[in-house]
């Protein structure tokens, strides 16, 4: 049986309480994950984005913002998108996270959208995100913020009118 159709039906109040998120796996977890694991506060997986974007994966960059892909999706506007990349790879600002995000969108959109097999370790991203917007009923909430506080600041004009 899936979980999915039930995580629709949650009530707010069992995923946050004050300041606890997640609360239903918190509650889920006790007594199998150790308490002292469960109720230390959030940490942050430092991920190195900058490195993998400005060199490790610049073909998938190149793959995934061409002016084809950018068209067919509908998401971003192409002239924004390879500016947001000339000026974070010319040092002149830190658009790291925001290329991160644009990559996640699309490749989960080729995943759960297209059907397609996107492989590896992204479609291991791609899940997650998927598991997130299924959780939420959105996109992973770190990754929308980010791509519309970036798309904001730098123009991209994200559709946002695609997501409903």
């Amino acid at each position: 049986m899936s979980i999915t159709p039930l995580i629709y039906h949650l009530d707010r109040s069992g995923l946050v309480q004050g300041e606890v998120d997640k609360l239903i796996l918190r509650n889920a977890a006790r007594g199998i994950v150790p308490d002292d694991i469960i109720d230390r506060p959030k940490a942050g997986f430092g991920a190195p984005y900058r490195k993998w974007l400005r060199y490790d994966l610049q073909e998938l960059w190149q793959d995934v913002t061409s002016r084809e892909s950018i068209a067919a999706r509908g998401w971003f506007d192409y002239d924004a998108v390879q500016n947001v990349r000339k000026v974070s790879q010319a040092g002149k600002a830190d658009l790291y996270m925001l290329q991160w995000a644009i990559i996640t969108v699309e490749l989960w959109d080729r995943q759960f959208i297209d059907g397609e097999w996107v492989g590896g370790a992204f479609s291991l991203l791609c899940f997650w995100t998927h598991l997130m917007c299924c959780f939420y009923g959105m996109f992973d909430t770190v990754v929308m913020y980010s791509i519309l506080d970036y798309c904001h600041e730098y123009h991209c004009r994200f559709r946002l009118s695609r997501l409903c």
